[in-house]
């Protein structure tokens, strides 16, 4: 099957459209299942982030109207105790009946006209007949007179703080204004406060009354037009209701005007909830409620439980709904057809890619041929510059080598030709002078040798130390001041004649688990690079070697001051480079210190640096290493 001259085969046009359709279904198919699904997810999370922020909404409102109703209430049963405490002392004070009862009518009048929330002020006997009784009128307050005072007898106002004498007050139901026995009209909610009220020696001299006025107090039980309110009694009656003729059902005995009728789940729901406020969503709409308890202090008898509820109808919250379906409806299904469009570009692009990947897959092969050609000449220029740094290497050695070795070859020749001469002197006659220079010069010349050979050994030595072998390191547990005392004693004489002064400050109880060995070789090749890098020949200098716990714990570090001339920051970072010194050419290798970092660094596995000395004077090398040394093998770790 051959392509034509656009690069196409027959039936390819069959084969992209299969592949675009593929391509296009399997780039669609999740975005049309997924964004549905999060839209779905998205409204239910704004319907419900939007059904609690109502029903936090309308729990505020009837916290609102919950506190207004607690301080009336409150101050109700602060002003019976007042009220209560003044009668008893006004009787202590007068003894005659009549006198009492008129400082009391005195004092009832002055607090109603003080107080204008309250209608009455009573003083009952203990068989609950009113002995003062003071009452505001149309605005006015006036004394009733003695022969239209009243039998509360059955009162529970009265009845409940006689037959509890041990209390002190009683909060009575909101209920109803009622004179000789009936309901005043039109209707004047009231809710009474009473006490008894004690002579000498805890007698009962009555009880005193107080009539609170409820109509404000429910005036301001209000709603906002979105919101039905409600304030309910114990048993279910509405106490304020969006449909007046509602309150107060229980005068008149009326059943059927009941919260606990009309609406039988949410009550039952609400009077047994275990919390004082909270919420539940029926058909009807959002119920939210607030149980208002007073609490009975101070031997208060059956203080009322009032309910607060409101109900923010259905159609409140399903506009929000149905507006959040609407948005989201948008919102997904512009989503949709700029995916539909992004699939279909996508889709096409892949087909093209697909055309295009046969046409490179020859391409591929001749650069995957190039990529190995490239490859092995990489290799091949690896392997050079490894031989080029052995040559480096090599060539540092020879270098450092070549000194003694040819000053030891050098020898060896003066000496064959001194021996040489000796042989001739001696075919001629040898002389006792010439046995003498001859000997003379044999002694230097066996001096020079043996000096440079052993200089071509102690270099050879330090080379094998460069790659810091530690197979056969020794690990084991000693004090540093030991080592210290033992390193220094060797280096006493260089120390000496090079009039260095030399102070330790190493603590006996500094114990290490590491590696003696290579530590104190780093102490000894620090010291004596000092001693001689440090100080101008002939200066008298000060070494100062000491020893603390490190800033890291488990951590020792260990300085080597000096107040020589110091190491310039050019070079500073060099130092530990392999073959670097200062002094080439007076005997300086430029391993010394390279050994020292391979040491710290490998062997007992922490690290080396130098900075300037105290106050910027001289040099101070710092060595940081672990009091235990790491547990592996020292053969294996990487250098």
């Amino acid at each position: 099957m051959k392509a034509d001259a656009a690069g196409f085969e027959p039936g390819q046009a069959g084969r992209d459209r299969r592949l675009l359709t593929r391509t296009l279904l399997l780039y669609l198919l999740p975005w049309w299942l997924l964004l549905p699904g999060l839209a779905a997810l998205l409204h239910r999370y704004q319907t419900e982030t939007e059904l609690v922020r109502l029903e936090s909404h309308e729990l505020e409102l009837l916290d609102t109207h919950a506190a207004g109703l607690s301080e009336a209430v409150t101050r109700l049963d602060n002003d019976i105790r007042l009220i209560a405490n003044v009668a008893e002392s006004t009787a202590a004070r007068y003894a005659a009946k009549a006198n009492r009862n008129d400082a009391l009518a005195i004092y009832f009048s002055d607090f109603l006209r003080a107080h204008s929330q309250y209608t009455q002020a009573r003083l009952l006997d203990p068989r609950c007949h009113e002995q003062v009784r003071v009452d505001r009128r149309s605005g006015a307050v006036q004394r009733i007179a003695e022969e239209a005072l009243q039998d509360k007898a059955g009162r529970d106002y009265c009845d409940r703080p006689l037959a509890s004498p041990d209390s002190q007050h009683y909060l009575s139901r909101l209920d109803a204004n009622i004179e000789n026995g009936r309901v005043v009209l039109p209707l004047e909610p009231t809710m009474r406060a009473s006490a008894v009220v004690r002579g000498e020696h805890g007698a009962i001299l009555g009880v005193a009354v107080l009539n609170f006025d409820a109509r404000e107090m429910l005036d301001g039980f209000s709603s906002p037009s979105t919101t039905e309110l409600a304030l309910l009694d114990e048993d279910g009656y509405w106490l304020r209701s969006r449909d007046r003729i509602d309150e107060f059902a229980f005068i008149n005995s009326d059943q059927e005007r009941r919260f606990s009728k009309r609406y039988p789940k949410v009550w039952q729901a609400v009077h047994a909830a275990s919390a004082n406020r909270g919420s539940l969503l029926q058909s009807d709409g959002l119920w939210t409620y607030r149980r208002i308890e007073f609490a009975a202090e101070r031997g208060g008898l059956d203080p009322p439980v009032w309910f607060a509820i409101s109900r923010l109808p259905a159609d409140r919250y399903d506009a929000a709904h149905r507006t959040s379906e609407y948005q989201l409806a948008g919102v997904t299904s512009l989503a949709l057809m700029v995916v539909s469009l992004m699939a279909l570009a996508l889709a096409r692009s892949h087909v093209r890619s697909e055309r295009t990947a046969a046409m490179l897959a020859r391409s591929n092969q001749a650069l995957n041929r190039t990529i190995e050609e490239l490859n092995t000449s990489r290799d091949e220029l690896v392997q050079q510059e490894k031989l080029s740094s052995l040559g480096l290497l090599v060539a540092g050695v020879s270098h450092e080598m070549n000194t003694p070795l040819g000053a030891a070859t050098l020898a060896a020749t003066a000496l064959q030709e001194q021996l040489r001469g000796l042989r001739a002197a001696y075919e001629r006659g040898i002389k006792r002078s010439d046995l003498e220079r001859f000997a003379t010069e044999q002694a230097e010349g066996l001096n020079l040798l043996a000096a440079n050979l052993e200089r071509a050994n102690a270099l050879s030595r330090q080379f094998k130390e460069v790659a810091a072998d530690r197979a056969n390191a020794s690990r084991q547990r000693f004090a540093l001041h030991l080592l210290v005392t033992d390193v220094l004693a060797l280096s006493h004489n260089v120390l000496k004649h090079g009039l260095i002064e030399l102070t330790t400050e190493v603590p006996e109880s500094l114990l290490l688990e590491s590696y003696p060995g290579p530590l104190g070789q780093v102490i000894q090749n620090l010291v004596l690079n000092a001693a001689h890098h440090a100080f101008a020949p002939r200066r008298q200098g000060r070494l100062t070697l000491r020893a603390m716990a490190g800033a890291r714990e488990g951590w020792l570090r260990l300085e080597i001051i000096d107040d020589g001339r110091g190491i310039a920051d050019d070079i500073r970072e060099r130092i530990w480079d392999p073959f670097f010194t200062t002094r080439r050419g007076e005997g300086g290798t430029g391993l010394g210190l390279h050994i020292c970092h391979q040491l710290v660094t490998v062997v007992l596995g922490g690290r080396i640096f130098a900075e300037a000395g105290e106050a910027g004077r001289g040099t101070r090398m710092v060595v940081e290493i672990p009091l235990i040394a790491p547990q592996d093998s020292p053969a294996t770790r990487p250098t």
